[in-house]
């Protein structure tokens, strides 16, 4: 579709889809110990792409339940 000034094209990007977090990366992102996030995996709130915790990736929607459980 092209775009004219009657009707422009507009790009929307879904961050949360698009991101790849490490442990590292999600601890700074959320204000979090690691091991506050460990516990949000034990209890299956988060739950890391990877099996070693350096190899852990985390998506955005996992950021964004990460920080709502801060908040409560």
């Amino acid at each position: 579709m092209s775009a004219d000034k009657r009707h422009p094209v507009t790009e929307v990007l879904i961050l949360e889809e698009q991101l790849d977090l490490t442990l590292d990366e999600l601890c700074h992102a959320c204000s979090m110990q690691v091991e506050q996030l460990v516990m949000l995996m034990d209890e299956g709130v988060i739950a890391p792409r990877g099996t070693e915790p350096e190899g852990w990736r985390f998506t955005g929607v996992q950021l964004r339940r990460a920080r709502v459980a801060v908040r409560l």
